[in-house]
């Protein structure tokens, strides 16, 4: 799984960054998402959510990280997913916990901005 990772990491740190490019690669980790979000939530999520350069990018991967690797796959309850054990599995504390601090800091940090002007 290293170099899926590896790959994935790439893809992640593109995302938002590179003209043109968010489409393929939220669809890119879509697909491993449904398959294997184990090792989606090993990548560097919140780090790379901080520094993402454009607001809509990084509005864009709070949704995916809630929708994609917070929630379990629909039907993976009912052994329709492409592997189900994977699909079910819940998010780690850690990986929520974080995911929750990075979501209060963004809207602490634009309440503040909200207050300045």
């Amino acid at each position: 799984w290293s170099l899926t990772e590896e790959l994935l990491g790439s893809v992640l740190r593109e995302w938002g960054g590179k003209k043109d490019c968010d489409a393929w690669c939220q669809a890119a980790l879509k697909a491993f998402a449904v398959r294997a979000p184990h090792v989606l939530r090993r990548l560097a999520w919140t780090e790379q959510i901080r520094s993402a350069k454009k607001a809509f990018a990084q509005r864009f991967q709070l949704i995916f990280v809630a929708n994609e690797l917070l929630r379990p796959a629909p039907g993976a309850a009912a052994g329709n997913a492409v592997n189900a054990d994977a699909a079910t599995v819940p998010a780690p504390a850690a990986f929520v916990e974080g995911y929750a601090e990075l979501c209060a800091e963004l809207l602490e940090a634009s309440l503040t901005a909200g207050e300045d002007k």
